[in-house]
């Protein structure tokens, strides 16, 4: 069995990077991508088994990518990545994130948060997953 491909989509670098780097010791392939459009581009030549995405990047944030994978029928588990500042360009808050799990978020996890978190959250997933398939 292939080792699990998870997509971050993150318009920090610095983030993606390290993030991946964490990931590849838990025996996940990693993808990258600066934002929803690039992830599209990604997940439309790629298998993709999760995404890990950021709500607000330039360009494509990720509810908008959340929004046309749903619009695609396209069955991408999502975990949605949310930074302090979203009530800066949204009227609040949770409204944001009502929208993220409207559109499928497996969960939402909030900057700054441990690299042992998000794996124990990939992992939970995973597991759901399998068990369905079962």
């Amino acid at each position: 069995m292939s080792d699990p491909v998870i997509l971050i989509v993150d318009d920090e670098e610095a983030l993606r990077r390290a993030l991946s780097l964490r990931l590849e010791d838990e025996d996940f392939e990693l993808l990258g991508a600066e934002n929803g459009q690039k992830a599209l581009e990604i997940i439309s030549t790629k298998h993709v088994d999760i995404v890990v995405t950021d709500l607000l990047m330039p360009d494509m944030g990720g509810l908008e990518l959340m929004q046309k994978l749903h619009e695609w029928q396209m069955e991408i588990p999502v975990i949605a990545m949310s930074g302090g500042d979203v009530s800066l360009e949204f009227l609040d808050a949770d409204s944001l994130l009502q929208n993220a799990e409207r559109y499928g978020a497996f969960e939402v996890i909030e900057k700054p948060f441990k690299a042992h978190d998000l794996i124990a959250v990939i992992r939970k997933l995973l597991a759901e997953r399998k068990q369905a398939d079962t």
